[in-house]
């Protein structure tokens, strides 16, 4: 996680006492083009987000049945402007937006491409912004250069200092932007292409605990979404794969298939790494034959199995990724004795979004006496 950054700007973001300070933050790693101010308001909390916007590329991932890097990376030039031009107007105007700030591809792409410099609206509010940070990776190839190039540009045209920003970093240390965490914490990350157990020592400090030797978990859900043609059943509302389990596994019986949790072995049991390619594998093989019987064109009679195979899979999957995060907590907790005495875990990552990971790993926290915290959703 060798992150390249001005450290000056990096511990202004401590609790000292100073002006305020902005910063620009653009990223452009995968699927979705995101752009924001972030101040240093304190204490910390949703007031240090001072604009932003989020253009949304998940209509033309379903056409294209995922994401495809060369047209990821077509829709993030088309974006980039407008995201970014809106929300320095956002900012420079003091409203912070609640319910407009997803935007869709289609209402970034007839726009204009009036340069910067020649807004007057524009050079004010870059006039109050200290640094441009930017996604360096891990990403996509052509979809962060989208990003990288943006905030260049920015930075040479009106003389802003760059931050480098790590993916993973960002979401480790992210819940710090709106909940006062303190070093040392946990930090489990969870996405669509991640699945991490950290040890954050300090911002720049941090251990490998345990980490997915296959699939991501977010990775394994949008698989196994796909395997059960659950899309096709909720048509009117385009959803990524991780929604659509907990959508229809709310109306499963999460006991009826009894898929086996991975390294689960007693040579295995203690380990601190994650796999979720088996779980996938064990689905697949499960619903072949069931699924070879249903009319392709009528899918009204596969609802409720595919409910309750979403449901016995996002059990084990939860299961298996609790007991290794406890491994692994264990472990750091040696290592860190300051960690033990206040222990704090942070969820984070798309698939922290889940109600039913929630719910279970605050259970597995009141029991441990651990505080497990997640960032807004």
């Amino acid at each position: 996680f060798g992150l390249v950054r001005k450290l000056t700007l990096v511990r202004a973001f401590s609790s000292t006492p100073r002006k305020e300070l902005n910063v620009l933050g653009i990223e452009t790693s995968c699927d979705d083009t995101g752009v924001a101010v972030v101040s240093n308001t304190e204490p910390p909390g949703m007031n240090r987000i001072k604009a932003h916007r989020l253009s949304s590329q998940h209509e033309i991932n379903t056409a294209y049945g995922g994401v495809v890097p060369h047209f990821a990376a077509r829709e993030h030039e088309k974006a980039i402007h407008r995201v970014t031009h809106q929300t320095l107007l956002s900012f420079l105007e003091g409203e912070f937006p609640q319910n407009d700030a997803l935007l869709s591809a289609s209402q970034t792409e007839d726009i204009d491409t009036v340069p910067f410099e020649k807004d007057e609206r524009i050079n004010e509010a870059m006039s109050r912004i200290d640094a441009i940070a930017l996604t360096v990776g891990p990403g996509l190839g052509p979809c962060l250069e989208i990003g990288r190039k943006a905030a260049v540009d920015l930075a040479l045209y009106y003389n802003k200092p760059i931050v480098q920003v790590n993916h993973l970093e960002a979401h480790a240390l992210v819940v710090r932007l709106e909940s006062q965490v303190d070093f040392p914490f946990f930090a489990v990350i969870v996405s669509g292409g991640h699945s991490l157990l950290l040890g954050c020592s300090d911002i720049g400090k941090y251990k490998l605990y345990g980490g997915t030797l296959d699939d991501s978990i977010g990775e394994a859900f949008d698989k196994v979404a796909r395997l059960l043609r659950l899309q096709e059943m909720k048509q009117e509302e385009q959803q990524h794969g991780g929604r659509l389990i907990e959508d229809f596994a709310r109306n499963g019986d999460d006991q009826r298939f009894g898929f086996t949790q991975p390294m689960s072995s007693p040579t295995m049991r203690k380990s601190t790494n994650l796999s979720f390619s088996g779980i996938k594998s064990q689905v697949a093989r499960t619903i072949a034959p069931l699924l070879a019987v249903v009319p392709k064109d009528d899918l009204s009679s596969w609802s409720s199995t595919a409910s309750d195979v979403a449901a016995s899979f996002q059990r084990i999957a939860f299961d298996h990724l609790l007991q290794k995060t406890q491994n692994a907590i264990a472990s750091f907790s040696k290592d860190s004795p300051e960690f033990a005495s206040r222990p704090t875990v942070v969820i984070s990552g798309g698939v922290a979004s889940n109600q039913v990971l929630r719910s279970k790993m605050q259970a597995v926290g009141s029991q441990c006496g651990w505080d497990f915290i997640f960032p807004h959703i």
